[in-house]
Formats: C-alpha cells, sequence, structure tokens
C-alpha cells in the first residue's frame, strides 16, 4: 500500500500509531520490480520457474528523509513433480522510522497442466511476523527529556518492544501462453499482536490484504519482447494501483518504464528499469523512482535493485534407462 510519512518525522507517525490501545499496523511492503520479486506477495508464485531460484531485493524508499522505508527480501524456491507443485522461503525484513518488521514464510504451490498451453498453480503460504518499536526514539509533545526518558504517556515504551504471531495467506496463478494473472490473500487471518507498555497494552491488527496482478508479452520480432502489466493492491480502505512496461532486447537487455497511482490523491511515483540476463543463470536489474507527490520537496527518490541466480534443480524426476529381459520377450 501507498506508505505516507508525516512531514515534520517519522517520530511523529509512530506516536500517533501509539495514541490508540487498537491500532492497524504496516501493511505489505513495496517493491517497484513486483515482476522479479513475487513470491514475497504470492505463494502460488512458488516453483513457476525452472530450476531452484533464489531471489533477493533490497529498496532504500525517500533516501534524505529522516527512518524513510528500508526493504530488503530473499527467497529460495523451485518446482518439484514428486509433490505436483513447488516449495519456497521468503523472508523479508522492512524497517520504517521506529519499527522493524521482520517476517519468514514457508510456502507450498500444487500444480495443474490444462492441455500444452494453461497452467494453474494455487499456494499457500504460513509463518511468523515479529514486530519491533525502539520506544526510546520516540518523542510525546509532553514528554520530558532532559534528563532521561519520561514521555509522560503510558502507550509510548521508554525501550525496544518486541513481539511474534502467526501469519498465514493464500495465492492463485496462472500462465496461459503469453498471458499471467496472480491473485493473492496476504494476513488471512487479519492476525493481530499486542505490546507490554509500562502499565498499558497496545494491540495492532494486520488487515487482510488482497493483490492482483497481471502481465502479457509482446513478441514484436524475433529478438525484441514488449511486457506491459499491472499490480493492484488493497486492504478494501486504501487502494494503490502500480504500472509498468518491460523491454526485453534478445533476452539479454532489460528496460522499462514505471508509474504508480490511480487519482489526484494516490499519485506517488514514475521510474525507470535496468537490467540484464546473463546465460539464464543471472538477472540483476536496478530501478529509480521519482516521488511525484508533494514528499518530491524532501527525497530525491527511490532506489531499489533485485538480483535472481538460477541452478539446476535436484528435486526433478529423473528417467531411468530401459533394459528389455529377453525372457519376457
Amino acid at each position: 500500500m501507498k506508505r505516507l510519512i508525516c512531514k515534520l518525522t517519522c517520530w511523529s507517525l509512530a506516536v500517533l500509531l501509539l495514541y490508540s490501545n487498537n491500532t492497524q499496523a504496516q501493511q505489505v511492503p513495496q517493491f517497484t520490480q513486483y515482476r522479479f520479486n513475487q513470491l514475497p506477495f504470492n505463494p502460488a508464485y512458488t516453483g513457476s520457474i525452472k530450476g531452484i531460484n533464489f531471489e533477493a531485493a533490497i529498496r532504500g524508499q525517500w533516501l534524505g528523509i529522516n527512518g524513510a522505508p528500508l526493504t530488503q527480501s530473499f527467497s529460495i524456491h523451485a518446482p518439484s513433480p514428486l509433490i505436483k507443485g513447488g516449495l519456497g522461503l521468503s523472508i523479508v525484513n522492512d524497517m520504517l522510522g521506529v519499527e522493524r518488521n521482520t517476517s519468514a514464510f514457508l510456502s507450498y504451490a500444487y500444480k495443474q497442466n490444462f492441455g500444452y498451453k494453461t497452467r494453474i498453480a494455487i499456494g499457500f503460504q504460513g509463518g511468523i511476523v515479529q514486530k519491533s518499536l525502539r520506544g526510546g526514539d520516540l518523542l510525546s509533545p509532553e514528554g520530558n527529556y532532559t534528563t532521561g526518558i519520561d514521555h509522560s504517556d503510558n502507550l509510548i515504551p521508554t525501550g525496544i518492544v518486541a513481539a511474534l504471531m502467526p501469519n498465514f495467506g493464500l495465492g492463485l496463478h496462472v500462465r496461459r501462453q503469453q498471458l499471467e494473472l496472480g491473485l493473492a490473500v496476504q494476513n488471512l487471518l487479519e492476525p493481530a499482536l499486542s505490546f507490554s507498555t509500562n502499565e498499558s497494552e497496545v494491540v495492532l491488527q494486520h488487515n487482510r490484504n488482497f493483490l492482483l496482478n497481471a502481465a502479457y508479452t509482446f513478441e514484436l520480432t524475433r529478438y525484441l519482447n514488449v511486457s506491459p502489466s499491472l499490480l493492484v493492491m488493497s486492504d478494501l480502505i486504501q487502494h494503490q494501483l502500480a504500472v509498468n512496461v518491460l523491454t526485453t532486447y534478445d533476452d539479454f537487455i532489460i528496460g522499462g518504464l514505471t508509474f504508480r497511482g490511480y487519482n489526484g490523491s494516490t499519485i506517488d511515483a514514475a521510474g525507470f528499469l535496468l537490467g540484464v540476463h546473463l546465460k539464464d543463470t543471472w538477472t540483476i536489474t536496478y530501478s529509480y523512482d521519482f516521488p511525484l507527490s508533494q514528499l518530491r520537496t524532501a527525497t530525491s527518490g527511490s532506489h531499489e535493485i533485485v538480483v535472481h541466480y538460477n541452478i539446476a534443480n535436484i528435486m526433478t524426476v529423473k528417467r531411468g534407462k530401459t533394459r528389455y529381459n529377453p525372457r519376457f520377450m
């Protein structure tokens, strides 16, 4: 979802978050290059690419703003005919001001082919999420900080507090020739976690999030492909739309343009993407987002790098040699 930071500081945003005993927690992390980093969003993507796939991403958002988001992810997934699907692991570390969200999910996707052109996968993920807050870095309007930390507010911790919770997600992934579709639900059971802060308890509710992505690849020439795509994210209260167009030349050079926003109040950023694809093993891409919202006066933009490495799959079924027995010929 589009993440808003108050112009004063990220710390003031965190104070607002803690002023209520029951609040809504930060939602799904943001990545511009969702086409190259789909497993953190959709468990049905697990094992959709041949071989064992390692995917790592790092995103520095709104550089120049104190406490701006920094997101890192690492994923590994592979198909396996032995289980008629794929297995995967996804780890995401998302930092925003005084808040840190670290998650680890195991995923499984069941795949079924329909003819030679269509493959449908249904995926499930389960794991844990740890949320922590550095209460000592927060400032309260009524606080006294001359000789120590005194927030004068029992809802604001004076040190680091952390909590764990289980979390689950579902996904659907469809591939038909040049068409790719995905639908996922994060925070499936809308889990909640609580922090004990001095004399009070703060409960953070994680809203259910829905993600829909679609892409189509046009083969313009033997060497040139163009692939437009979109990603819609919503918790049924707030919505965000991301659109990009990727161009690939000779299955080697990758370039693209991206845009986020769907109306005047949600326009976030525009940007570009550059990358290379090396011998069916390495894919390395970089993107830069230029802010279009009012934040453009406070930040130079956002940078993101994604690295994908593919090796042979040791979990595939190997066909044995056929030996004829003359006794039964």
